[in-house]
């Protein structure tokens, strides 16, 4: 292919949210806000003080300092607000928070229903990751109806192993 060749596009093979109209669109939280008492704070000082006594009488005094870092980053994080994601579904692709996909980006999806109700999609490629979609304030069967006519479902699978620590750990 020659330098100034250019690759034409079918018509309508792109998502254009300017112009074309979603079948489904919705705005929800990425994640829950969990209520964390003073216990939860106390509890996460004393488990980051045994750990760091422990460091520091084996003479890793850099990994002590690393906990502290540590606490600090987890006390500022946990009281971070969700951030509000908006998503749509059209019969081209979709969009999650203004960012344009084809189903073709994709190579299947999966719909975890713990918390907050998310579509993951796992990108094609060598280093394809997964793309999150969170469901609240959208029916997750009618968007698992809708993708499947579209995608694969990978119905191994379910949520990271990260979701369910952070659940666990209230975060």
């Amino acid at each position: 292919m020659a330098k100034d060749d250019k690759v034409i596009e079918p018509v309508g093979s792109r998502v254009d949210p300017k112009k074309d109209k979603p079948i489904l669109a919705w705005e929800s939280p990425d994640r829950v806000i969990y209520s964390k008492g003073a216990l939860w704070y106390i509890t996460v000082v004393v488990i980051a003080l045994a750990l760091a006594t422990i460091l520091y009488f084996q003479h890793l005094l850099s990994g002590v300092a690393l906990v502290f870092a540590a606490v600090i980053m987890f006390m500022f994080m946990s009281q971070s607000k969700p951030r509000s994601v908006k998503s749509a579904v059209y019969t081209q692709g979709i969009v999650i928070a203004d960012k344009v996909y084809r189903y073709s980006d994709f190579k299947s999806f999966w719909i975890t229903l713990a918390d907050v109700p998310k579509a993951r999609l796992q990108m094609t490629g060598i280093a394809g990751g997964v793309l999150t979609m969170p469901l609240v304030g959208v029916d997750p069967e009618q968007i698992r109806l809708y993708l499947s006519r579209y995608l694969p479902e990978d119905d191994d699978k379910g949520e990271d192993l990260s979701e369910t620590v952070n659940r666990f750990l209230r975060f």
